[in-house]
């Protein structure tokens, strides 16, 4: 005896759509993959950079201390290269003494793109994973898409 004989209602199963519009299914899962795999390829590429067009210098402490965006320490210096143009940057994860030297990496096409030499060592582990990640979660926006289309 099922409940539809004894009761005389019909009863139908639905399924929630989380996302009723596959443009929308699309932007929110495949942008979130983009832009996770944009995130780790750019680093891949910055990191590049530095490795070919780096150059080391050193530099001069001129604040440390905590920053309250990051809850972590932080460091900002400044540097001037050989021709006499002065640059100025800053490192999170990183701490010093004002006054004192540190090596900072620059980019000789662009100096104003610097870094605290080693860096690039910090957070490398996860840009292969970010990157699977985001092409998951791509692959997984164009089949929602896929799937929401022919749904209708």
């Amino acid at each position: 005896m099922t409940l539809a004989s004894t009761t005389g209602v019909e009863t139908t199963k639905r399924t929630p759509k989380v996302y009723s519009s596959p443009l929308l299914s699309l932007a929110v899962v495949g942008g979130f993959g983009l832009l996770l795999f944009l995130f780790s390829a750019g680093k891949t590429v910055l990191d590049r950079f530095y490795r070919t067009q780096g150059r080391e210098i050193v530099a001069t402490v001129t604040w440390c201390g905590y920053t309250s965006s990051a809850n972590s320490r932080s460091v900002r210096y400044t540097f001037t290269l050989p021709d006499g143009r002065s640059f100025r940057g800053s490192q999170t994860g990183y701490g010093g003494i004002v006054g004192e030297p540190i090596l900072v990496a620059y980019l000789t096409s662009n100096p104003s793109f610097n870094r605290v030499a080693g860096a690039e060592r910090r957070g490398q582990k996860w840009l292969p994973f970010l990157a699977i990640a985001g092409i998951f979660f791509m692959f997984a926006g164009v089949h929602s898409y896929n799937v929401l289309r022919r749904q209708r």
